[in-house]
């Protein structure tokens, strides 16, 4: 290889760390920006948004690759050309194909750099940001005291259900007894509950709490029977 050729992959790849300076900082912003939506409470913290983003750099910097490359060589050669160092290689004897093959080099040479970044860096890091995040969010998810996505109504009677679990089980159900001037009778608490086919539910870790004009009685139970407002009649 002359000089002019590792003259020219040198300023190519000027060009590439040029392009990759200007493009990395812009998407992990944008990478960076996107995972602070996904922050909660209870999970996934904004340390750990953070530590994702960072360990994503390097899966941004191959999926970048190609417009690095292609920025990289324009801003590489432009530079020469502006300087005249280009017409000056050229006086020297170095043919447009020769420079072409030079710049085919260069960009094999940062292929195959990118190629062993991804196999060895880029992979197990990102799955890794994966798992950790995931796992943040599924504690996030059984943490999360203010959501109460199922509701049901008998009468005079409501319940809610905080979240279920991945074996269909109940968490969190809170159930309402009024009288019928809209006064609170009673007010039942579970921790979980165990579900049975023929619409009975097993209320498990159970605090009931219950009204006669203003004296408030507190009854726990380890385990209460009750028959559920989401039973199909």
């Amino acid at each position: 290889m002359t000089i002019f050729s590792r003259y020219l992959i040198r300023n190519v790849f000027i060009g590439f760390a040029a392009a990759a300076g200007l493009l990395i900082p812009m998407f992990t912003t944008f990478t960076l920006i996107n995972e602070l939506e996904d922050v909660t409470p209870g999970g996934y913290r904004w340390q750990q948004a953070l530590l994702v983003t960072v360990m994503t750099l390097p899966r941004s910097l191959v999926d970048l690759g190609p417009f690095i490359a292609l920025l990289g060589g324009i801003v590489g050669l432009g530079q020469l050309s502006k300087s005249l160092e280009l017409t000056a290689i050229r006086s020297a004897g170095m043919s447009i194909f020769r420079i072409a093959l030079v710049m085919l080099a260069a960009g094999l040479l940062m292929n195959l750099s990118l190629g062993a970044l991804d196999e060895w860096a880029a992979s197990p890091l990102q799955q890794r940001a994966l798992q950790m995040k995931n796992n943040a969010l599924a504690q996030s998810n059984s943490n999360d005291v203010t959501v109460n996505p199922l509701w049901a109504r008998r009468g005079n009677e409501f319940v809610t259900v905080k979240t279920v679990d991945e074996n269909d089980q109940p968490h969190g159900i809170e159930i309402f007894r009024y009288q019928a001037n809209r006064a609170l009778e009673s007010y039942i608490y579970a921790d979980s509950a165990s579900t049975a086919a023929d619409g009975n539910w097993l209320l498990h870790n159970v605090m009931q709490k219950s009204w006669q004009g203003r004296k408030e009685t507190i009854n726990r139970q380890d385990s209460l029977l009750w028959r559920s407002l989401f039973a199909v009649p």
